[in-house]
């Protein structure tokens, strides 16, 4: 006598979307015979460290290695709270309480699944010391709290003007062009998701930088240098290295190139008395 068991029906909360590069990619690694470290990864560290404008950039083994550093690197430990989603990977708990803090857990919004912000401002005491806002399952940051208020939010992932503006203006246009529920789509609707991403990115590129000022600056016989870039943005009135990063980011400028025109930021953690 045989036994048999029908595997149950089973819901993803979300699904990754890999195509045939990502397969290539890894074949690669594999026949390569470096499984760890080798030159993929310096290779991953130099690109990445290039894009974001940092002197260094270092790989570590997964999310919640990164998140245990930014912690011990921004002073989290014994003593501390830090407020992060109900509903999450265990790994956002885990790296708080490697540090030796307390995770203090804020309820979600069910539309988003995200961090509900006006249950934030009730969740801080005086040892509450950072956020963890974690981006459930790829939904945007932008959404409204009431028919009237909006709500947009940020980080300094980047730490550059050029980034730090597209990223505001790209939510503010979700929020002038869209519906107000639609920031709320299935994530498992990509067709309707990049749409509506293209349709944010358009609006945030002809906003920063006028459409026809743009072609004709283009036309203008490469290599794009500082001095050209300088007096462009000086004639329309934006930060210079607002124009650099849309250089780099269509591929005319490399982006190890003129990102001293760039703007840098920092996070200063306000002192709780």
């Amino acid at each position: 006598m045989s036994l048999t068991t029908t595997p149950k029906a089973t819901i993803p909360i979300a699904r990754p979307f890999v195509g045939s590069e990502e397969e290539t990619a890894v074949l690669e690694v594999l026949r390569s015979g470096w499984l760890s470290q080798g030159p993929r990864v310096a290779e991953f560290e130099k690109r990445f460290a290039e894009y974001v404008g940092a002197k260094h950039a270092i790989a570590v083994s997964s999310c919640t290695t990164g998140l245990h550093l930014a912690l011990y690197a921004a002073g989290i430990g014994a003593g501390d709270e830090v407020l992060c989603p109900s509903l999450s990977f265990i790994a956002t708990a885990n790296s708080i309480r490697y540090v030796g803090a307390t995770p203090i857990f804020v309820d979600i919004d069910p539309a988003t699944f995200n961090l509900d912000p006006n249950r934030l401002e009730e969740s801080i005491t005086p040892r509450t010391k950072a956020i963890l806002v974690v981006h459930q399952i790829g939904l945007p940051a932008a959404r409204w709290l009431s028919p009237d208020k909006a709500l947009i939010q940020l980080s300094l992932r980047h730490k550059t003007d050029d980034h730090l503006w597209f990223a505001f203006f790209h939510e503010v246009a979700h929020i002038l062009l869209h519906g107000k529920r639609d920031f709320f789509v299935d994530v498992q609707d990509q067709e309707t998701m990049e749409t509506k991403e293209q349709e944010a990115n358009r609006f945030v590129a002809d906003l920063l930088i006028p459409r026809a000022e743009w072609r004709r600056f283009k036309a203008t016989p490469p290599p794009f240098h500082a001095d050209a870039i300088k007096l462009f943005a000086f004639r329309i009135g934006l930060a210079p290295g607002i124009v650099v990063g849309r250089l780099q980011h269509e591929g005319l400028l490399p982006r190890s190139h003129c990102n001293a025109l760039k703007q840098r930021f920092e996070l200063l953690a306000p002192t709780i008395r």
